[in-house]
């Protein structure tokens, strides 16, 4: 039985636990079953009240990870051999950090990729908009946006925010987390087809294991490898090993 995996990004309490225990409890069918939540200790901490309610069901165990995803591959636990495994990306680090560790982290496991979620939280954002750039960097990498944390923003906000987002065409959702984590379809969230303007997880096609196979798309450049980092325009490097686009530091708008 294959393991599906998806990854949640967004800042730290801005109700991604909450998101969880609403789509395993009406988003996965019975078939996911067991899952397994990797969180860092403080963001399971932020929302202490929906990771009890997590624990709870009896069909989930949460994993607290004491280190970092951008700490590498090797300091991420061994997965599980079944069922469904939720990673809640630490949200007072670099986004772009985590997810190159957690590729790295896949293919030392034979691991697949579902979907990749970024929750928004519309209150974070609207207060500080400086914040914008590492949720757009984010975005590069999701399927599936979420806009969360809503009833104290204005709502013309909202709505010109949204309109930002469906303006600039992206490929990826874009929907509501409603009181509770819930949210609408989301059976159709949980879809396993890539939505992301990012190409790093798409599957290498010089692996001998897709010999035969099409990929579906217009033929790439063929000095252009698009899971190379370095063609990534969040993931590539310069010479002397800094991130060409750097990100703010999310923590500068985030309680102590």
């Amino acid at each position: 039985m294959s393991v599906a995996l998806y990854v949640f990004l967004g800042a730290g309490a801005s109700e991604r636990a909450a998101l969880l225990h609403a789509l395993i409890q009406r988003g996965f069918d019975p078939e996911s079953a067991p899952f397994t939540v990797y969180a860092s200790e403080r963001d399971l901490a932020d929302e202490e009240e929906s990771v009890t309610q997590l624990q709870r069901d009896g069909q989930t165990t949460v994993v607290p990870l004491t280190g970092g995803f951008a700490d590498g591959p090797e300091a991420l636990p061994e997965p599980p051999d079944r069922g469904t495994i939720l990673f809640l990306a630490d949200g007072r680090a670099n986004p772009v950090d985590q997810l190159e560790a957690l590729r790295g982290w896949m293919n030392t496991h034979g691991l697949e990729l579902a979907r990749i979620f970024t929750v928004i939280d519309c209150a974070l954002l609207e207060a500080n908009a400086g914040a914008a750039p590492w949720y757009d960097a984010c975005i590069h990498f999701s399927d599936v946006v979420l806009l969360s944390n809503r009833a104290d923003v204005s709502k013309k906000w909202v709505r010109e925010y949204e309109k930002r987002l469906r303006r600039e065409a992206l490929p990826c959702h874009i929907a509501f987390v409603k009181t509770g984590g819930a949210v609408d379809f989301p059976a159709e969230l949980l879809f396993p087809e890539p939505r992301r303007i990012s190409q790093f997880f798409d599957p290498d096609e010089s692996d001998p294991a897709l010999e035969g196979i099409e990929i579906d798309g217009e033929p790439d450049d063929e000095d252009v490898d698009s899971t190379d980092p370095q063609s990534d325009p969040y993931l590539a490097r310069t010479e002397q090993g800094y991130r060409v686009k750097r990100l703010v530091d999310i923590t500068r708008f985030l309680p102590a």
